[in-house]
């Protein structure tokens, strides 16, 4: 899976469980799979959202570039 291969952890909810369809549903007026929610931040499907979720977990390029 992409963010495991990546290092970031993450839980793993199964819509086929009522529980958790239900409650993908009530948080986000929806069932799309995937959903990543990434803090604050939607996606609903990955790989429309990918450039931009990726900028997310890999944070700043180099991390040292402020300047």
């Amino acid at each position: 899976m992409y963010l495991s291969a990546k290092g970031v952890g993450f839980t793993d909810k199964n819509v086929a469980d009522r529980a958790a369809r239900e409650e993908l549903i009530e948080k986000h007026g929806r069932m799309a799979t995937p959903t990543l929610v990434i803090g604050d931040k939607v996606f609903l499907g990955f790989r429309q959202n990918r450039v931009e979720i990726e900028k997310i977990i890999e944070g700043p390029a180099g991390g040292d570039n402020d300047g």
